[in-house]
């Protein structure tokens, strides 16, 4: 069989060759760094949506807004 040259999608950095594998034709591959950064955009994207989706409070406000006063048992 023949042997195929990775590289990171996202940083074209050589990351080896493969041989003798039956892969994906649409598979992507990432280097550590470029998927450390990738996860980090990814959680923040999701906190975010998880902030939106409770309120402006988030989860502090949820905790700790009966006790403060700005939460949803506000007097």
């Amino acid at each position: 069989m023949s042997e195929r040259k990775i590289h990171c999608v996202r940083c074209n950095l050589y990351l080896g060759v493969i041989r003798d594998a039956k892969l994906r034709k649409t598979m992507v591959h990432l280097c550590d760094d470029c998927n450390t950064s990738y996860k980090a955009v990814e959680i923040a994207y999701r906190h975010k949506q998880d902030r939106d989706a409770v309120g402006n409070n988030g989860m502090f406000g949820d905790v700790f807004g009966d006790i403060f006063g700005n939460g949803k048992y506000k007097k």
